[in-house]
């Protein structure tokens, strides 16, 4: 009894194993069983181990009682090897484990004769078997046939120290006594069996690598004396695979039947080494063999290796049943590589590549040569890189982050990149943290004022410790340009960072301004210690002072900030005349400025300059005026205001003009009465309003005879109308002005060019529809007017006589009378009437 102390009581224990030392023959199962024997002590669990790993189905069962306190293991592969130390663990409150160890010795029975021989009636066949027996043991080996549980007579045995031997002797063989024989004694049986048969079936069977090509069984029968009535095989569980049965797992075919031979094979894919069974269906009995397949898997270990460092890679064979050899094979003869195969054992042997200083990804082929066939796998070595930015921009007293990744991006890189730390070369407030994650590990400044290079280092998978190192500047905004702007042009925007910079930054920024919520992209100009970037941002007399949001990314990071819009007004006098003494003020005032100072004015008359006036503490930012009053004469002048960036201001053309321009004249007055001038005094006023008038009464006379000659030449009358209406098409026609010899022709005209095409006659026509004039010759004539129709063509219209401009306006008409619009003009303009006693008025 033993005694355990929980945190809570002491209990007394006792485990009892049964059997504490177990001696097994062969047999279907075997168990062995612990018991723990305590009062109030529960057990929460119970496990078993064999030789310190722990016992896995289906070679072993573990079967508990519910208290757990009994626990029962069955040995469900009672062969030698299930031999050696097994473990019962009973786990007790405050996870204690409680345990006691058994001996289980296995032995087998083993089969000396052959797994298969051939049999004729009327031969003597001895079959014998083996076993090696426990000290004391008085064991009889036996013989049994086709599974029976009875006894064959005709045994006899022999002992040999420990090892005891029996002979089944078979005389004047018959048909009946051909099957399959094993030997045991009890519940034990051989695990192999020897078989007389009638029949030769040999086999072949094969050797597969896992997951790679099926394995092909074959049988061949020879010696019937009858084809078999079917063939069929078995796996180890019991199932069967038929040719025809429609599973595509498999295939089974068949040969004929030719002169007492046949053959059979079956393809499958297995998943673990084992045999089928080819089975022969014959008269009166079957006959079986087993056909064994091998499956043969290659497990390899790659390597992930930091660059420049040294690793290992291997590759494992198992399930062969005896050692292969092993190469490995490369396209890459510049890496020194170094091979390791160890011992085969258990059906396996591994072989180890060891490879310096990988600099790049490699493939490497482990090649195994086993009874004539190769198996190769390929294996890989991936190399990986730590990486962080050589250079970082940061603003000065703001927070820095460096992120430290992988390259290829690692699933989980903290086996490859250990025992971080940083040192920087100037001394900062604070110390770095540094935060590692599976994929990420970054390191954090709380704030940095001053150019520095901080170190980083870590150790790779191979236990090297490597470095880098990044540099970090120093950077600010500085304001050199407020943009300035009166409405009537863009503002010339500037935003500049300066600072310590990297060597080259071409190609590797780039900058922007946000103009009403779009993201305009500008390329900016980059020097030795400064990157600028200019806008010319669109104003308008409704444009406001603003922050316009200006923003840099270099090298990766962004930097944002803003402009100053500043928009100003240049108010000046328009107009000015000078009094009677030639004095007046022409003024400007400059208003609005916020941020830059006016420095003078400059008053320019024409091109030359009139007065430079300083305006240096004239009340900025209050609104700054200039005024010029001396030396003012009739003329243009042009006020600018100089700010003090340089940027100037223009007002318009302001015209001076003197007291006796006739700028806005005031009505005439009456003449004041004079008095009459006194003999002697000149009378040259007189002479010319006399002359004047009588000059102008001869060249009105001579104008009116010239008149009155080519009207009564002529003889053309006209009627009277107020208005000319035109169609569009026919604007610009002379035909316009109706011409006929009589009313009759006119109103046909008329008709035709108002497109009044339904009109029964020309005599129905009405002239007066498109407000047309109709002039007709007096006294007819058909030879002094053209020929009519006359072909519509385009030309241009005579110019209104007098020079005077006709006013038009568009009308639009109905659309069913074909016509768009009307044109309506001063039909005055074009009246000629040639003789007062023929003129007759139209109504339109």
């Amino acid at each position: 009894t033993e005694k355990y102390e929980s945190a809570a009581d002491v209990f007394f224990y006792d485990i009892v194993p049964a059997p504490e030392t177990a001696q097994f023959y062969d047999a279907a199962t075997q168990t062995v069983t612990c018991v723990m024997n305590s009062q109030g002590l529960v057990v929460s669990a119970v496990s078993w181990e064999k030789s310190g790993q722990p016992v896995e189905e289906p070679a072993f069962t573990v079967s508990d009682t519910s208290d757990k306190l009994t626990s029962r293991l069955i040995i469900n592969q009672v062969i030698e090897e299930n031999s050696g130390r097994y473990t019962c663990k009973f786990t007790v409150p405050g996870n204690e484990v409680l345990e006691e160890d058994l001996n289980v010795e296995i032995r087998n029975i083993e089969m000396l004769s052959d797994e298969y021989k051939l049999a004729k009636t009327g031969e003597s066949v001895t079959l014998s078997c083996s076993l090696q027996t426990f000290s004391n043991s008085e064991t009889n080996l036996l013989w049994y046939k086709d599974g029976s549980s009875t006894p064959v007579s005709g045994k006899t045995e022999s002992r040999s120290g420990d090892v005891l031997t029996s002979r089944l002797e078979l005389n004047d063989l018959q048909t009946s006594q051909l099957g399959e024989y094993r030997c045991g004694f009890g519940d034990s049986r051989s695990d192999k069996s020897s078989t007389l048969s009638g029949v030769s079936i040999t086999t072949e069977g094969d050797t597969v690598l896992k997951d790679a090509d099926p394995a092909s069984l074959q049988c061949a029968l020879s010696g019937a004396s009858s084809a078999p009535s079917a063939i069929y095989w078995t796996d180890e569980s019991g199932k069967e695979y038929r040719s025809g049965d429609g599973d595509s797992s498999y295939t089974v075919q068949n040969g004929a039947y030719q002169n007492g031979a046949q053959t059979t094979q079956l393809t499958v894919t297995p998943t673990s080494s084992g045999h089928f069974s080819c089975n022969f269906v014959m008269a009166q009995f079957t006959e079986s063999r087993r056909v064994e397949v091998t499956v043969l898997e290659i497990t390899t270990q790659s390597a992930t290796v930091h660059k420049g460092s040294d690793t290992v890679i291997q590759c494992t064979m198992t399930g062969p049943a005896s050692a292969p050899t092993v190469t490995w094979l490369t396209g890459d003869a510049s890496h020194t590589t170094t091979t390791t195969t160890g011992q085969f054992a258990d059906s396996s042997l591994t072989s180890e590549l060891a490879v310096s200083a990988v600099s790049s990804d490699l493939s490497y082929t482990c090649s195994f040569r086993l009874n004539g066939e190769t198996y190769q796998r390929a294996v890989q070595i991936e190399v990986y890189e730590v990486v962080l930015p050589s250079e970082i921009l940061v603003q000065k007293g703001q927070p820095v982050t460096i992120q430290v990744l992988t390259q290829p991006l690692l699933a989980d890189f903290t086996p490859y990149v250990k025992g971080s730390r940083v040192t920087e070369d100037v001394a900062v407030d604070g110390p770095a943290t540094v935060d590692t994650e599976s994929q990420l590990i970054t390191l954090k400044y709380a704030a940095v004022y001053m150019p520095m290079t901080v170190t980083y280092y870590y150790t790779d998978n191979s236990n090297v410790e490597h470095s880098l190192s990044v540099s970090i500047y120093i950077v600010g905004f500085t304001h050199t340009k407020v943009g300035l702007s009166d409405g009537s042009k863009p503002a010339e925007l500037e935003c500049v960072l300066s600072g310590t910079l990297p060597g080259s930054l071409n190609g590797l920024v780039s900058s922007y301004w946000m103009v009403e919520g779009e993201k305009k992209i500008v390329s900016p100009t980059v020097a030795a210690s400064s990157v600028t970037s200019r806008y010319s941002y669109p104003t308008t007399a409704n444009t406001v002072d603003m922050e316009v949001p200006c923003g840099f990314t270099i090298l990766g990071s962004e930097f944002t900030h803003s402009a100053t819009l500043d928009m100003v007004a240049l108010t000046c006098t328009t107009k000015l005349q000078l009094d009677k003494d030639g004095a007046g003020r022409l003024q400007c005032t400059l208003s609005g400025s916020q941020h830059v100072e006016p420095i003078s004015a400059v008053w320019y008359k024409g091109t030359e300059q009139a007065l430079t006036q300083s305006l240096e503490g004239g009340g900025w930012p209050d609104p700054v005026t200039s005024a010029l009053t001396e030396d003012l004469s009739a003329g243009a002048y042009i006020c600018r205001v100089v700010m003090g960036d340089g940027t100037e201001f223009s007002s318009l053309q302001i015209q001076v003009t003197s007291a006796t321009d006739p700028v806005d004249p005031e009505p005439p007055k009456p003449p004041e009465p004079t008095e009459q001038p006194e003999s002697g005094e000149s009378k040259t006023p007189l002479i010319v309003g006399i002359t004047v008038p009588l000059v102008l009464v001869l060249i009105a006379l001579v104008v009116t005879g010239y008149c009155c000659f080519k009207k009564h030449r002529s003889r053309r009358a006209s009627f009277t109308v107020k208005t000319l209406s035109m169609n569009s098409n026919s604007f610009n026609r002379p035909e316009s002005l109706i011409y006929a010899n009589t009313e009759g022709a006119g109103a046909a005209r008329a008709a035709r060019y108002a497109q009044q095409y339904n009109t029964a006659s020309a005599a129905d026509a009405d002239p007066s529809y498109a407000n047309l004039r109709v002039n007709y010759r007096a006294g007819g004539g058909g030879a002094q007017i053209r020929g009519e129709p006359r072909a519509p063509t385009k030309r241009t219209a005579p110019p209104p006589p007098g020079g005077r401009t006709p006013n038009r306006t568009d009308i639009v008409r109905n659309a069913d009378t074909g016509m768009k619009y009307n044109r309506d003009f001063d039909a005055g303009s074009y009246s000629r009437n040639l003789s007062p006693g023929r003129t007759q008025t139209s109504d339109a």
